[in-house]
């Protein structure tokens, strides 16, 4: 049994399975409801601009949590989110590129 638990000041990225499929908290605790443990905070914006709960806490069944990112700060959590899309972004330019570049070859050669 999980107790009493929070996170303090840390940032949590969380994947959940559906219908909620996750969110970025902040002020994030263990809070139980009868018998059932939930992941409970305040949504943040983390890179995104989203953030459409008007400040309502959020609640994660903590049996429907697939994983969690700890962060220190929204700082960190903001740079990470940065990093990633920046290197899907250069996946998919890299992917544009090689199938382009596929293409010409193939007009080069009368294909």
């Amino acid at each position: 049994m999980l107790g009493r638990m929070s996170f303090g000041r840390r940032i949590l990225k969380v994947w959940a399975k559906e219908p909620a499929k996750g969110g970025v908290l902040q002020n994030a605790r263990v809070r139980w409801l009868g018998r059932r443990a939930f992941l409970v905070g305040q949504p943040v914006d983390y890179g995104r601009g989203v953030n459409s709960d008007g400040g309502a806490d959020i609640w994660f069944p903590v049996d429907d949590i697939v994983m969690l990112a700890e962060y220190a700060d929204l700082h960190s959590a903001r740079n990470a989110y940065a990093a990633h899309k920046k290197k899907h972004s250069d996946d998919e330019v890299s992917e544009f590129d090689a199938k382009s570049v596929s293409v010409e070859a193939d007009s080069a050669h009368g294909a």
